[in-house]
């Protein structure tokens, strides 16, 4: 047996709904959910009015509470300067992406010179500038491109001292949480056949800068796993990385075996799978 359904006062509610009030002020004004209201009064007949109506009227609204407040002697509720559309656009949320969902038709508005100083005479990043502006960095590298600024790439950052300090510091702190999920996949791999792989993932073995997941010192063997998502969206693709990698680590006497998360995760007969594919390289 459901719940009973909530008994609405459906005179109270047409004469405050006809008086001008908003579904969300009466739902507060007679104690009922909003949502609720809102359907109850569709299935009723209501004509349920646009945004637009509310839009027109909260400026009539901002502007007599504005003066409301000042005759009271109390805070102004906005600069008396503020011209009614300044009023209505302070009155609003700052335009952005919702929690949960992004709503395309949305535009997030920052002052563009002001960006392009931050970015072209203090050299700030994208993500800086995005803090500052309070908005995502995405927003600042798609404002730039709008006005024909490209962004700049990673290798002005690293010779920038205090950028490259930070950077350090966040792969060092990164290094505590090691190994991931991931490579303790492939140890447990390592570990039940007896391979001569020792995990190095940590940051206690480099070969120039690259830092290997897992090596064979004697043979000179390198398992490299990696997640796709994060190779595509640094290096452009998988294959660019592969091709990055590889130039590294032949050049000093290195053979590279990748695995990537399609071949761990997404197969039920992983572990065969890693096994060959590692067996391949190592007894050739």
């Amino acid at each position: 047996m459901g719940r009973p359904k909530i008994k609405i006062d459906w005179l109270k509610v047409k004469e405050l709904y006809e008086s001008g009030e908003s579904i969300n002020q009466i739902a507060k004004i007679l104690g009922y959910k909003m949502i609720t209201l809102n359907e109850r009064m569709k299935k009723e007949g209501f004509r349920i009015r646009p945004k637009k109506f509310y839009e027109k009227r909260t400026l009539e609204t901002l502007h007599n509470k504005n003066r409301e407040m000042i005759a009271n002697g109390k805070k102004k509720f906005w600069n008396q300067g503020l011209t009614g559309e300044e009023l209505l656009k302070h009155y609003k949320k700052p335009i952005g992406y919702p929690k949960g969902r992004k709503n395309l038709n949305r535009r997030v508005s920052v002052d563009i010179e002001e960006v392009k100083r931050l970015y072209l005479i203090e050299e700030k990043s994208s993500t800086e500038i995005g803090e500052i502006m309070g908005c995502n960095k995405q927003v600042i590298i798609a404002r730039l491109r709008e006005h024909g600024i490209n962004n700049r790439s990673n290798k002005v950052y690293w010779a920038r001292e205090d950028h490259k300090d930070k950077r350090i510091k966040a792969m060092h702190d990164g290094m505590k949480f090691r190994p991931t999920r991931f490579e303790q996949r492939i140890s447990q791999v390592c570990i039940e056949n007896n391979l001569p792989f020792v995990y190095t993932g940590d940051g206690k073995f480099w070969i120039k800068n690259k830092n290997p997941d897992f090596i064979d010192e004697e043979s000179k063997y390198v398992i490299e796993v990696f997640y796709s998502y994060w190779k595509i969206k640094n290096y452009g693709s998988v294959e660019n990385y592969i091709i990055y990698c590889n130039n590294i680590y032949k050049e000093n006497g290195w053979t590279p075996i990748y695995i990537s998360e399609d071949e761990v995760y997404y197969e039920k007969d992983w572990k065969d799978k890693c096994l060959n594919k590692i067996n391949e390289v190592i007894k050739c």
